[in-house]
């Protein structure tokens, strides 16, 4: 963004920040309640038991640290990571990716945003996964309905 000039209204370091789910990671570490992950770096050996002793959870999301849509994002069941791990490996070796645990809730209600600007409250949407998916995009089934929270 800084190199082609783009003119944004929110800061470029606040911007660049965000664009990365690292930041999940860091609000974790000053003691706020995120489902923030395990960061499998890009180009490093990929570890299962890494993993399995960082995240407690039977079923894990594996998705891009930088990336929007659900791009490459997978989910993995724990009994079935074997079956996965020279795609996971193949994906990292070429950029940096975030396990988290698999959230349920996400499936079968759906994922909540509240937008905000300027620090006052704009509005909220559901964003809600097509049936048998786990993903809300609209090119996977989800659907996105405005909401009162």
């Amino acid at each position: 963004m800084r190199k082609l000039g783009i003119p944004v209204l929110n800061s470029l370091d606040t911007l660049e920040w965000n664009s990365s789910k690292r930041y999940l990671l860091e609000i974790e570490a000053q003691g706020f309640p995120v489902i923030s992950g395990h960061i499998l770096e890009k180009g490093l050996k990929v570890s299962c038991s890494d993993i399995f002793a960082n995240i407690p959870s039977d079923v894990f999301v594996v998705k891009p640290l930088v990336s929007g849509g659900a791009k490459n994002t997978l989910k993995i069941a724990k009994k079935d990571w074997r079956n996965y791990e020279s795609q996971v490996q193949t994906l990292v070796d070429e950029e940096a990716y975030l396990v988290q645990p698999f959230v349920k809730e996400v499936q079968e209600v759906g994922e909540y945003s509240l937008i905000f600007f300027n620090g006052k409250f704009s509005h909220a949407v559901l964003k809600t996964p097509a049936n048998q998916d786990f993903r809300v995009q609209h090119y996977f089934g989800g659907t996105i309905q405005k909401i009162e929270p």
